[in-house]
């Protein structure tokens, strides 16, 4: 992006809360007349036949009442048009990032993707309100002491206007290379950090070969270079400060010049209003240094914010395309080729078909690709190519919206956000389950561990509540596919956490929720899936035996051997 594009882009929010921003904008510049009062006095005293009395008398009841009333207001209206730029991107980043390829989520961690765009969103509403405050300030106060050395002369008012912005770009310019030298700095400490880590790690090494003094000659040579570094840092950030300051000095001598060697001689009250002009020039400068020291520092977490979500693909069919029409949850799958890592293969030309209204089994060893083919089949992620068709229908033609409500994927680490166990359970129904359907859930799933809580279903779950375990976790997930009534179930480990005891239970109540619905289950522990009607046995991403228990038991090869190393039998080949 550009410069004009990525300004309009951090702009966006501005326009969602106009209204309250245009109020605002009234109770702010209101407010920063206050500081230019004391200034207007001065230049209607020197007006003849105006009686400054009532203005002033007007003056001091606006600053001792009007002003502080203002304040509150502006306090106050502010939170309104603030909350409304964290509301907007917060609603907007959050509705692309559940459209997201899943694949992302894979290739980084949830928290590092979590907190770019928390720190993205949240810097970037502060910066948006900061920003406005000074722009406003300098409208108001930068405008009035322009106009006012225009009106003196419009020598005086040229003057002012370029030394603002040369003042602007000298801050500017101070500021990226102060960023340079931090970002050295950091380079120094990180290079320092990883020798000593080193050090540490290899310090038997170190004694041995006599390495000490020249590990320490490295040491000292780092902290100066940081020293060095950081000094050159502070340099330009102290001239951000200090040649405004001076700059604003010059400025009231070259015009105290130019009025008693050029134009006319300068009176007591023009110097006394001179004076407070250049200071109130500076103060309205501070803000401005303050917010570009900000805004570069943080600009960068809104950067990798717009990066991530720019870079990162998107589930295209989401929402477009036509409606599933579910009929018997058929899969037809053809051609498929995926990979997390370039060169590093998944699944490649893989084919498979899934019959509607059974169930089917996924076992195979670790890294055979059943999770991805999975997360596929519910299409949480888009492979490099494929041909999918669910009920002859093909998934990339399809509102990915209207299938999602007829499936429920239940995943190796079922997560509870926090709230009750009340809200967790109803959460993603279709419809609002009745008493009686929320306590056969519990029975069927074996979570009567619910009503031995203190609050039973009002329980807080959450860092500063009750914690679940792992396997409370995964039996109040699969109370929730109960609740759901979904068509198409798919499961990875659904008893991977349960004991033997509560496995048993748990599918005696699969057998009835199978009933009329299509299954698919990826397990470890075979003996949950001696009753599908169908167990695919895959190896290194290829299908390597299929059919039933009984039938692959006959085939004496894989599966049959996964079976007896699990259940502890060793069988002898009959030659």
């Amino acid at each position: 992006m550009n410069f004009w594009q990525k300004t309009w882009r951090f702009l966006e929010p501005l326009w969602v809360s106009r209204k309250n921003l245009i109020f605002h904008t009234i109770i702010h510049v209101t407010y920063q007349m206050g500081k230019i009062i004391p200034i207007l006095l001065l230049i209607l005293s020197q007006v003849r036949d105006f009686d400054i009395r009532f203005l002033l008398y007007a003056s001091i009841v606006y600053i001792i009442i009007g002003a502080a009333i203002v304040r509150i207001l502006r306090q106050y209206y502010w939170l309104k048009p603030g909350y409304a730029y964290l509301d907007y991107l917060t609603k907007k980043y959050i509705n692309d990032l559940v459209q997201k390829n899943n694949l992302s989520y894979e290739a980084l961690w949830t928290g590092r993707v979590i907190s770019v765009m928390e720190r993205g969103v949240s810097i970037w509403h502060i910066l948006l309100a900061n920003g406005f405050i000074f722009f406003v300030n300098t409208i108001v106060v930068g405008g009035f002491i322009l106009l006012r050395m225009t009106l003196i002369r419009w020598e005086y008012g040229l003057l002012f206007l370029w030394l603002m912005i040369m003042i602007m770009l000298w801050i500017i310019w101070n500021n990226s290379q102060a960023l340079v030298w931090k970002k050295i700095l950091k380079e120094k400490e990180g290079e320092h950090t990883r020798r000593l880590v080193k050090i540490f790690m290899s310090k038997f090494e170190i004694l041995q070969n006599k390495k000490i003094e020249s590990e320490q000659l490295w040491l000292k040579q780092n902290i100066q270079e940081q020293l060095e570094t950081a000094d050159h840092r502070n340099i330009y950030l102290s001239y951000m400060y200090d040649v405004p300051y001076y700059a604003f000095l010059a400025w009231i001598v070259g015009i105290f010049c130019l009025n008693y060697f050029w134009f006319v001689n300068m009176s007591q009250t023009f110097l006394v209003e001179l004076i407070g002009i250049a200071l109130l020039a500076q103060s309205m400068l501070l803000p401005y240094i303050d917010f570009i020291k900000d805004f570069s520092k943080d600009f960068v977490h809104i950067e990798k914010l717009w990066d991530f979500m720019d870079n990162t693909p998107q589930i295209v069919w989401y929402d477009q395309g036509e409606y599933f029409q579910f009929a018997t949850g058929d899969y037809e799958l053809r051609d498929l080729s995926f990979s997390y890592e370039s060169g590093k293969p998944v699944l490649s030309h893989f084919s498979l078909s899934i019959q509607g209204w059974k169930r089917t089994a996924l076992v195979g060893r670790s890294w055979s690709g059943k999770t991805t083919l999975m997360k596929l089949l519910a299409g949480y992620m888009a492979p490099t190519s494929w041909e999918l068709m669910i009920d002859g229908q093909d998934i990339t033609s399809i509102r990915l919206d209207s299938y999602y409500p007829h499936i429920w994927y239940l995943t190796q680490e079922p997560s509870v956000f926090d709230g009750t166990i009340e809200e967790n359970l109803l959460f993603g129904t279709r419809k609002k389950p009745t008493k009686k359907d929320i306590e056969k859930a519990i029975s069927l799933s074996e979570c009567q561990f619910i009503y031995e809580l203190e609050n039973g279903l009002k329980t807080e779950i959450g860092e500063r509540w009750v914690r679940l375990s792992g396997w409370q976790k995964q039996r109040l997930a699969i109370a929730k596919i109960f609740l759901k009534d979904p068509e198409i179930i798919l499961l990875d480990e659904p008893t991977a956490a349960l004991d033997s005891y509560s496995e048993e239970k748990v599918a005696k109540a699969f057998e009835h929720l199978f009933e009329w619905r299509t299954v698919i289950v990826i397990a470890h522990r075979l003996q949950t899936v001696k009753s599908a009607d169908d167990i695919i046995v895959l190896e290194k991403w290829k299908i390597a035996e299929r059919g039933t228990h009984k039938q692959l038991l006959k085939l004496w090869d894989k599966y049959a051997g996964m079976v007896d190393l699990q259940s502890g039998v060793v069988r002898e080949e009959v030659e």
